[in-house]
């Protein structure tokens, strides 16, 4: 398993059509294959969104990742960035 943190500057004045958008969207990602959770957090007052996630693996997240690219959604979620999102791969440590 793998941990994906994608932490992302938000434009200002979006919270609420990303709101929209994520509502819509968040499902077809919890249920892609290789997804195995996906939590949202919102510091609003610096206008920053963290996705958590945990996938079965790198490879799982940046397939999901070609698709969402392919078919418009990735596009669609970046108009609401100011830059884009710093991407991090995690592995549980066995401490």
């Amino acid at each position: 398993m793998v941990r994906v943190n994608l932490v992302c500057q938000l434009k200002s004045q979006q919270h609420t059509m990303l709101h929209k958008f994520l509502a819509d969207n968040l499902n077809n990602v919890r249920r892609f294959s290789g997804c195995l959770r996906v939590d949202i957090y919102f510091d609003e007052p610096q206008n920053i969104m963290l996705i958590d996630e945990d996938w079965q693996s790198i490879e799982a997240h940046q397939h999901y990742m070609q698709f969402i690219a392919n078919n418009g959604i990735l596009k669609q979620l970046s108009a609401y960035f100011t830059v884009p999102p710093q991407i991090l791969y995690l592995s549980k440590s066995p401490l």
